[in-house]
């Protein structure tokens, strides 16, 4: 085995958040449904037992197997009830068990009756007991348990058909195909709602992710094409944005904690508002460091000039929260911005328990280097010379020179912008 291949014994496949809050919502809805079916049975067993041993308002007697037979149906309630209640643990084919359990329970105590109901009145029960456990099983968020039961009731339907019969086997043959057609048809619109939920709900939380570091533009755009943010890695070609703040520490230091956090977010807010107000994607916080790719996850040929545009656009935003900050008699920031373009690999990057979209490489490293490189020249803004060679506006530049940065030997030209576009 290669040194970079993760064994598989190491860490399990880790599940996605959404996946849990399913897990979550089934066994919520699971309790409920299982409160329903002890629900039923207890007032069916009272129903009969009032109707056998106390006032005969039925014109059947009820047979004493289903009493025995509800009564363990009602017990294995109570017991999966205390089940749910107090097992941690995530059982994924529970589901399954208690639906055919619960199917099995119900339609087993409609064929006791068979001695005192005729077959039409046992085949309506047995067919809406099906249909019920069909879109019950919709309750517990998943499209294989609804499939399950709907097959399972055709099965049981069917078999339960020519058991009974009292007729001719031509009109229970006729019976039988249209009542499984209608259990399919209902398994089919109950599956679908589902999909459609789950689906709803997946591209919700996606969205409210890719929110949180894309613009709302970028965002409408992968809704179309989710299959950008499903690629494992690839090389692109991108514009990296290093942003830190200079004097942090000094008003730091007359600030209380809670300012402090307070102040961060609203510089936040700004840096990460510029970078998507220019396509951006906000790659990570790093303190009071802002990292912003451009050109990634969708491609454009203006990524570097988007960044440039960003960072400008960062340098007109500080200059309003100075002012709120002379306003309280606090000393004035400034930013150190570096940019660079080049090649990168972009894809999901982490381990089975945690993955994020970003990027890596020497483009990444070098971006960061030329924001260092800001203080040494006295200048706000930097961009490397690969950075202004994409440039396509008539944006004035000045070379400020041409250095080598740490862990890298070939050198750097650095420009910065004489004025705004």
């Amino acid at each position: 085995m290669q040194f970079w291949q993760r064994p598989r014994s190491v860490a399990p496949s880790a599940t996605d958040d959404f996946e849990q809050n399913r897990r979550v919502q089934e066994t919520r809805n699971e309790v409920v449904i299982v409160w329903i079916s002890i629900l039923c049975v207890a007032l069916t067993l009272i129903n009969a037992s009032i109707n056998e041993y106390g006032v005969r308002w039925l014109p059947f007697a009820t047979p004493l197997s289903l009493l025995i037979f509800g009564s363990s149906g009602l017990i294995g309630f109570i017991l999966f009830q205390c089940y749910l209640t107090y097992q941690r643990a995530y059982w994924p084919v529970r589901k399954y068990v208690f639906a055919s359990f619960q199917l099995i329970v119900f339609v087993g105590g409609t064929l006791l009756y068979q001695e005192s109901l005729p077959a039409t009145v046992i085949y309506s029960a047995i067919t809406v007991i099906s249909l019920a456990s069909i879109v019950l099983a919709g309750l517990r968020y998943h499209i294989g348990v609804v499939v399950f039961v709907g097959l399972l009731s055709c099965v049981i339907y069917s078999v339960i058909g020519f058991a009974v019969a009292e007729t001719p086997i031509v009109p229970v043959v006729v019976l039988v195909l249209f009542s499984v057609f209608f259990f399919v048809l209902v398994t089919l619109v109950v599956a679908y709602s589902v999909s459609s939920l789950i689906q709803l709900h997946r591209d919700s939380v996606w969205k409210e992710r890719l929110r949180r570091f894309l613009a709302p533009e970028l965002v409408q755009e992968l809704t179309h094409k989710p299959e950008l943010m499903h690629q494992h890695i690839e090389r692109r070609v991108a514009t990296v944005l290093f942003t830190d703040i200079r004097g942090f520490t000094a008003l730091s230091e007359r600030l209380q904690p809670e300012e402090v956090v307070a102040f961060l977010n609203v510089f936040l807010e700004e840096m990460t508002a510029a970078i998507m107000e220019h396509h951006g994607m906000v790659d990570k916080y790093i303190g009071d460091s802002v990292m912003g790719v451009f050109g990634v996850p969708l491609e454009t040929d203006q990524h570097a000039e988007h960044a440039v545009h960003a960072a400008i656009s960062m340098q007109a935003r500080l200059e309003h929260l100075n002012q709120r900050l002379l306003q309280r008699n606090l000393p004035a920031l400034s930013l150190g911005i570096g940019i660079h373009t080049g090649d990168l690999v972009v894809g999901a990057i982490g381990s089975s328990h945690r993955l994020d979209y970003t990027v890596i490489g020497d483009t990444v490293n070098v971006a960061a280097r030329i924001e260092g490189l800001t203080r040494q020249y006295d200048v706000s803004l930097l961009l490397s010379d690969s950075t202004r060679a994409m440039l396509s506006t008539t944006l004035q530049l000045r070379a400020v020179g041409t250095t080598t940065v740490k862990n890298r030997s070939e050198p750097v030209t650095v420009w910065t912008p004489l004025g705004k576009p």
